[in-house]
């Protein structure tokens, strides 16, 4: 998500240079002015609905910069465009199958642990728990979760992560995908993550950043991902 955001960022830097320096042509000015349209278009849809199709705005954001590079414009390099292109090659614009995709990208560390601590983007609601398949899911969720952080808890100034635990962090990652991909799980939403509006990111709307877990219910509030040992 950073990235995307920091892309919208460079799109409107080009824009500023086209206006305020004029040392663009007017073509170039319309091309910058055009990508940085299809670069708003793409997020606002992206922050709008995190897992939903976005490759189509996706693929016009590329070919948009991808207009301004061929035609020598001030600010659009390759660099930008490669980027651009891994963004919507890897997850189809959805914020959720990137973070995903993130954590398969990196070597097994504090960087990779603490990554998935944060845990995925957006509000997280469980909404099939009864399937086959999502029975196994959670089942793997549930024990890869309490491994990795049994294992956190007893180890807070540790530098290396164990093998053991990799495996822990993959598994986790791995559960996560496979209630994705078997639809038992809805992601939507933004800001803090959690999704109840006030900014703490706990997901029990109280603003201090402590949830109220272990009462065995899944109150309101509450999701798989903030009071797991009540949401499924």
């Amino acid at each position: 998500m950073k990235t995307k955001l920091l892309m919208v960022g460079l799109l409107l830097s080009i824009f500023y240079i086209g206006c305020e320096e004029e040392k663009e042509t007017d073509d170039c000015t319309a091309l910058a002015l055009a990508s940085t349209d299809a670069a708003l278009a793409y997020t606002d849809a992206l922050m709008a609905d995190l897992t939903g199709d976005h490759s189509a705005l996706c693929a016009a954001n590329v070919a948009a910069y991808q207009a301004g590079l061929d035609a020598g414009c001030e600010g659009f390099d390759q660099a930008g465009l490669d980027t651009m292109q891994e963004t919507c090659g890897t997850s189809g614009g959805s914020a959720f199958e990137d973070w995903l995709d993130d954590f398969d990208n990196m070597d097994c560390g504090t960087t990779a642990f603490y990554y998935i601590l944060e845990g995925p983007p957006g509000f997280i609601d469980l909404i099939d728990s009864t399937s086959n398949s999502c029975v196994d899911a959670l089942g793997d969720f549930s024990t890869a979760d309490n491994l990795i952080w049994d294992w956190h808890y007893s180890n807070f100034d540790a530098v290396e992560i164990p093998t053991n635990v990799c495996g822990y962090m993959d598994d986790y990652v791995g559960a996560w995908r496979d209630l994705f991909q078997a639809d038992c799980i809805t992601v939507s939403g933004g800001g803090d993550g959690d999704g109840d509006g006030d900014g703490d990111g706990d997901g029990d709307g109280d603003g201090d950043d402590d949830p109220y877990c272990g009462d065995g219910n899944c109150d309101a509030g509450e999701d798989m991902y903030n009071c797991p040992e009540d949401c499924y």
